[in-house]
Formats: structure tokens, C-alpha cells, sequence
């Protein structure tokens, strides 16, 4: 039975077979916070006012005026919980459950000795403000755990406070870890006679990324630079990597000019892939393109299944006019 309850309760509360009841714990309370990737990169500390509850100093947890010991609950034996069988049909289960009458404490305070500052409860409620100490490299989902800082209750070990990291969105930045990225547009005469810009870094820094005039990025390029990532957790000298993922923007029609399209003929000179069809072939076909997106091409929907109920529906039409349709052998 001690095994029982330590499986499903973290303490053995019935004490069965001879053994002696553990002493319980308070459940670990849990406090997530909103913190930037800059709080992540730099390191941060931020104060926190939580409510937790306490032992009442007044009655020191017995919940009595007079101070006087808490009787045993009556209805469980001090134990907290019960053993609850119930019977359908054939089938007994048993089921333990919290004790009705002393609330899971085991004990009972005699309502005219109750506390007056908590009211019997045993526990009243305390504020206090705790540190938590951000360091550099955290990642989102981490958490920070202050030991005893739970709520308090007779008879028992106080649990744990977690502080859990949630990284707030970054505009400019992604994270993977110890890596960054950022997503730069650059327009065609960049991707074709280099680029310079400028990146705000998490710490202030304003990095100067340059790629040379004899480098052509291509859409969809991406670049990396070394040791310009997060810093990594436990090796504050080392950082990952940031990565740049390129995309092109490409001039409007407007915007190419006679002298312009000229140039770029002779600088760039399109393949020629209708070379060699004759043009006034029965088989060969000129066509012409307008603008669409993919969503058009991913909601399409199929209308074989509607023609062929059509046809079906058309097939039972003339079978009610007495047509010829298919008959079974």
C-alpha cells in the first residue's frame, strides 16, 4: 500500500503494512515570465513579487487559538484520505480519495479554539520578492528553481518555486539554440554588384556585413558568420552563429527603361530556348501568363468526383425512361 501511495502521490499516506507514513511535500509552484532575446544574449536580473502561503505565525500551523494540539480526524484516522469502494454489478473498485471531513490534513481543530488570524486554515498567505538571476545563453522553457519557496502546510516539506523562461518574438532575430538568423532583402543590383548593410546586434554593436562586388548572391542564398551568435550557456567566450538568409527584390516593369533593357541584353543575354521550333507548326503553341500565388494552385479541387456523379445521376435518368443502362449478368 506504501508503494501504492508513493506512486500516485509522491508520499505513503495510509502507512499500511506496518510501515511508518512519509512526511508529504507541498506541490512546486510554477511561474512562467516573459523575458526578450536581448534579457537571453546580455543576461538580466529581475525581481519578482509572488503570493505564497505560510504557516500562520499566529497559531504556528495548529490552526488553535489556545494553542492547544489538533485532534485526529475521526473519519480517516489522521491519515488525509480514504478508501472508497464502491460496487456495479459484479465489478468492486476501489478508489482513494481526499478525506470529506478534515480536507486531506488529518487533523481537526475545535471550531470555537480556531485561529483568529487565519481562521483555522493553519496558513495564511505571505508576499515576498525574489531575485531570479537570468544568465547568458538561457533558452526558452528554461527554468530557474528556488528550493522551499512553495507553499507551506502542516506537517510537510515545502516544495519548490520554478521560474520558466518564455522568449518573447524578436523582430529581427530567430534562435536555434546557440545560432541566429535574420531574413535580409536586398535588391538586384545588390545581389549582382555587392552589398553593405548594417545589423543592430543584441548588445548594441552595429555589425557591418559586406559582400564583395565579385560575389553574386542568388535567391534563396544564405550566408553564415562565425561567433556572432548567442553566447553558450556555461562558456561565456564562445557564441554560436548568425546566419543571414537572403531574398532579392527584383525591379518593377515600370522601372526598366529602354536603355536600360538594352544594357542588360548585352550584359545578360537570355537563353534562346525557342531556338530551332518552327513557330508555324500545327503542334506548337503560344501561350501567354498572368499573375497568380500558390494558394491557388494548393485550394485547387478536384471536379472528377462531381462529373462522374453527374454522370451517374444522368445514367439513373434514363433508366427511370426505361433507356438502355448497364445490366447485371
Amino acid at each position: 500500500m506504501d508503494d501504492i501511495f508513493s506512486h500516485l502521490f509522491g508520499f505513503g499516506g495510509m502507512g499500511g503494512m506496518g510501515g511508518r507514513p512519509r512526511r508529504q511535500r507541498t506541490k512546486d509552484c510554477k511561474y512562467p515570465i516573459k523575458v526578450s532575446l536581448e534579457d537571453l544574449y546580455n543576461g538580466k536580473e529581475i525581481t519578482l513579487k509572488i503570493t505564497r502561503q505560510v504557516l500562520c505565525p499566529s497559531c504556528h500551523g495548529t490552526g488553535s487559538a489556545s494553542g492547544k494540539p489538533p485532534v485526529k480526524c475521526s473519519e480517516c484516522d489522521g491519515r488525509g484520505q480514504k478508501v472508497q469502494v464502491s460496487q456495479r454489478g459484479m465489478m468492486i473498485t476501489q478508489q482513494i480519495i481526499t478525506c470529506p471531513k478534515c480536507h486531506g490534513t488529518g487533523e481537526m481543530v475545535n471550531p470555537s479554539d480556531r485561529c483568529k488570524k487565519c481562521s483555522g486554515n493553519k496558513v495564511c498567505d505571505e508576499d515576498k520578492r525574489v531575485t531570479v538571476h537570468i544568465e547568458r545563453g538561457m533558452e526558452d522553457g528554461e527554468e530557474v528553481r528556488f528550493q522551499g519557496l512553495s507553499d507551506e502546510a502542516p506537517n510537510a516539506e515545502t516544495g519548490d518555486l520554478v521560474i520558466i523562461l518564455q522568449q518573447k518574438k524578436h523582430e529581427v532575430f530567430m534562435r536555434k539554440h546557440d545560432d541566429l538568423l535574420i531574413r535580409k532583402k536586398i535588391s538586384l543590383s545588390e545581389a549582382l554588384l555587392g552589398t553593405k548593410f548594417v545589423v543592430k546586434h543584441l548588445d548594441g554593436r552595429q555589425l557591418i556585413v559586406e559582400a564583395p562586388p565579385t560575389e553574386i548572391i542568388t535567391p534563396g542564398a544564405v550566408k553564415v558568420i562565425e561567433r556572432e551568435g548567442m553566447p553558450q550557456r556555461g562558456n561565456q567566450f564562445e557564441r554560436g552563429r548568425l546566419f543571414v538568409a537572403f531574398e532579392i527584390a527584383f525591379p518593377k516593369a515600370n522601372q526598366i527603361t529602354p536603355a536600360l533593357r538594352e544594357a542588360l541584353t548585352a550584359a545578360l543575354p537570355p537563353p534562346n530556348e525557342t531556338a530551332g521550333i518552327n513557330m508555324d507548326d500545327e503542334n506548337v503553341c503560344l501561350v501567354t501568363m498572368k499573375d497568380a500565388d500558390m494558394k491557388q494552385f494548393e485550394n485547387a479541387r478536384s471536379s472528377y468526383k462531381q462529373d462522374r456523379h453527374e454522370a451517374y445521376q444522368s445514367g439513373d435518368d434514363d433508366d427511370d425512361r426505361g433507356g438502355v443502362g448497364c445490366q447485371p449478368m
